[in-house]
């Protein structure tokens, strides 16, 4: 249908967008967040920190580490949102505490 293309194309351009701005060597990548999202990013932090995750087959922990990713990402483009922040806001603390705090797992 032609709204699903519609879609696709908006998504295209923003991956562009951002794929220029990092080409270019930028760290201030171009986010389109809604004002809800802006106005509840201390909220929506919180809740991705204190996330928990349990993968019951973890294997070779492919699913549990494509997670962090995502946590680790959302995480860093909430920072411009948040005020006063008195910890540490980088990618590799943010992979620390999910890795010693959100991450579970069982194998046989």
């Amino acid at each position: 249908p032609r709204e699903d293309i519609d879609a696709l194309i908006r998504k295209g351009e923003l991956g562009l967008e951002h794929d220029a701005a990092k080409a270019s060597g930028t760290k201030s990548y171009t986010y389109h967040l809604p004002d809800t999202i802006q106005a509840n990013a201390a909220a929506i932090d919180n809740a991705l920190a204190s996330i928990k995750i349990c993968d019951p087959a973890i294997g070779s922990g492919a699913f549990p580490v494509g997670l962090m990713q995502e946590v680790v990402k959302a995480r860093t483009v909430l920072t411009t949102y948040l005020e006063n922040q008195k910890e540490e806001r980088t990618p590799y603390h943010f992979k620390r505490h999910a890795i010693q705090e959100s991450i579970y797992g069982v194998d046989i």
